[in-house]
């Protein structure tokens, strides 16, 4: 029988296995696009699938909450329960899934007023925008069984599936790029791989749990049940508007203040933290269920001290990866596609600090929701939206895409970064916050040194060539790294994560 570790070793590999090679198509494709499609093509993209990201938050948290309770039920091989909640998660699904469909088409008169300066797809806005609604809709009726699967630890099997498609939805976009220069026919791709991950994804679970066809008399969910799942569903519904209206009203707020352009401009830098936050995610995710069960047992003390060497290893590679964006992502630009889709140092800095600040809590929601916290935080997480939007339109006004992104920082700082890890250690690990706020605070310290440090060195290489960006990207690999090996060599929790990569290894 397998280990938490190994399981949750397992899944992150098989994900980050597929994201290795979805990213280098992404950068192809994307390289196709701009080629090959209008700059403001590049904006619509962005634009449309925030758009459709904030009419998901219909799901209102059904998927985390059901997950949840599935822990328990797949513990004790309770076949009947796990079906009765597949049951009630199915219903739900499909209501959610019809009422995304109409939600959307009620704001296609509203396009015009949200996409300022479309330039060459001004004829062609509703079209573009019905291709993505159906492909947002059509999600709902199959993507549910997933859940199950995570919740089982036997994640990597959902991203393998994904990961297959992804890679072959690049390769057909390019094809059809290359060929007919089509935008529908683009979209029209995506739309069936889509459909088709969902729908392999689905046949699995079939497969793999027989027993949700097979048994006829389902078991009842009881009232007290019922109602634990609907508060946790209320929480994370709030938490997840909240989030949502945080992470994905950029796009938005930017068309409507600056201009189709300048959001497609912002779109390539998106692409790469996009990528660099699935990848680093898909490592925290893929503990979810793990620590889930870790937390059940009832050992805080334990759950601490993974929490710590966690901690340790998110910093790392976060700040890392901030690092990276803050110091490359500008020449890696201009040697893919010019200087002229470049946005300023000032940008560039506030989208990195963004990065760090937004993966530095996934370790803290990693622990939160596996303790079952749902209900703590989510009302602060309706005030960092509102300051958000609020010092978007306010600073998008007067700094541009600067001031919009400086927005987003300013209202995480202020709210979500102290209240959630005061949440979870109040009533998950029951001990004092202080220090971890102390701990916070010195990792942001060190990680603006190294980083700055890092610039000053790196900046001694002029990249005109892909040679000489190679040449810069081995400096930021080395430098932070080489640094923080120093730093943590001989603490307690790098040695608790060292011993866990070893032990898998010879496993």
């Amino acid at each position: 029988m397998k280990s938490r570790t190994q399981k949750s070793f397992k899944n992150a590999a098989f994900g980050l296995g597929g994201q290795g090679i979805e990213i280098i198509l992404k950068v192809i494709g994307r390289t196709i696009f701009i080629k090959y499609l209008a700059v403001e093509y590049l904006g619509v993209n962005g634009l449309f699938g925030e758009i459709l990201t904030v009419l998901s938050l219909a799901e209102l948290g059904i998927g985390s909450a059901i997950g949840y309770a599935l822990y328990k039920p797949l513990r004790e091989d309770n076949t009947k329960r796990i079906a009765a909640l597949m049951k009630l998660y199915q219903k739900a699904y499909v209501v959610i899934g019809i009422l995304v469909g109409v939600v959307g088409a009620v704001l296609i008169p509203f396009l015009h007023y949200i996409v300022k300066d479309p330039g060459p797809v001004e004829n062609d806005l509703i079209k573009i925008y019905i291709f993505y609604l159906f492909n947002t809709t059509i999600s709902y009726f199959y993507s549910y069984k997933s859940t199950l699967l995570t919740a089982d630890q036997k994640n990597y099997m959902v991203l393998t599936v994904k990961e297959i498609c992804n890679i072959s939805r690049t390769v057909f976009q390019v094809v059809v790029l290359v060929l007919f220069r089509n935008f529908y026919l683009y979209l029209a791709v995506e739309s069936f791989f889509i459909f088709t991950n969902n729908f392999v994804v689905s046949k699995i679970v079939d497969k793999k749990y027989e027993y949700l066809k097979t048994q006829k008399n389902d078991e009842k969910l009881d009232k007290k049940s019922i109602k634990e799942i609907f508060v946790n569903i209320k929480a994370l519904s709030i938490t997840k508007i909240s989030t949502i209206l945080v992470n994905s009203s950029d796009n938005t707020i930017m068309s409507a203040v600056c201009g189709i352009v300048e959001t497609g401009l912002y779109s390539n830098y998106v692409m790469f933290t996009t990528l660099i936050n699935t990848i680093l995610s898909q490592f925290f995710s893929s503990l979810y269920p793990s620590i889930g069960n870790l937390n059940a047992e009832g050992d805080t003390k334990k759950s601490r001290d993974v929490f710590d060497g966690i901690n340790l290893f998110g910093f790392w590679l976060y700040s890392f990866a901030s690092i990276g964006v803050f110091v490359l992502v500008n020449d890696v630009i201009t040697v893919w596609i010019g200087n002229k889709y470049t946005l300023s140092l000032a940008v560039v800095t506030v989208i990195s600090l963004n990065v760090y600040m937004r993966g530095m809590h996934n370790n803290i929601w990693l622990f939160k929701d596996s303790y079952g916290l749902f209900k703590y935080g989510q009302y602060m997480s309706i005030a960092t939206a509102l300051i958000n939007i609020g010092l978007s339109i306010w600073f998008g006004k007067l700094w541009g895409v600067f001031g919009i992104l400086l927005a987003t920082a300013i209202s995480r700082l202020f709210t979500n970064t102290w209240y959630d890890p005061l949440m979870l250690f109040k009533h998950g690990f029951k001990t004092s916050i202080l220090r971890y706020y102390i701990e916070y605070i010195g990792y942001g310290i060190f990680a603006v040194c190294v980083a700055l440090f890092t610039f000053k060195i790196a900046g001694l290489i002029q990249v005109n060539s892909v040679f000489s960006l190679v040449e810069k990207f081995l400096i930021v690999v080395l430098i932070p790294n080489i640094i923080y090996f120093f730093a943590f060599f001989k603490t307690k929790r790098f040695s608790y994560v060292k011993e866990r990569v070893l032990s898998l290894i010879k496993k």
